[in-house]
């Protein structure tokens, strides 16, 4: 993490963003006292390919076991 004062932040702000851009988080302070943060952004989530899922779901073998015996019993291991 960088700091940097707010007389320098003022005119760097193009560079202060690229920066974040790049992953880093950079504290503006005034006084010794950090009174802002610039963090990169959290990405936006991509919608799920419901097709691509259920074609991946539907090449997968079956199971032989019934998923509720499964459960119990991965319920149960877990319990003791």
């Amino acid at each position: 993490m960088s700091e940097i004062s707010l007389a320098e932040a003022e005119g760097k702000l193009a560079e202060l963003v690229d920066r974040t851009r790049q992953g880093e988080t950079i504290e503006i302070t005034e006084d010794g006292q950090t009174i802002a943060r610039l963090v990169p952004a959290v990405p936006v989530w991509e919608p799920v390919d419901i097709a691509g899922m259920r074609a991946l779901t539907d090449s997968l073998p079956p199971d032989p076991e019934p998923v509720e015996t499964w459960i119990r019993k991965f319920r149960d291991d877990a319990r003791y």
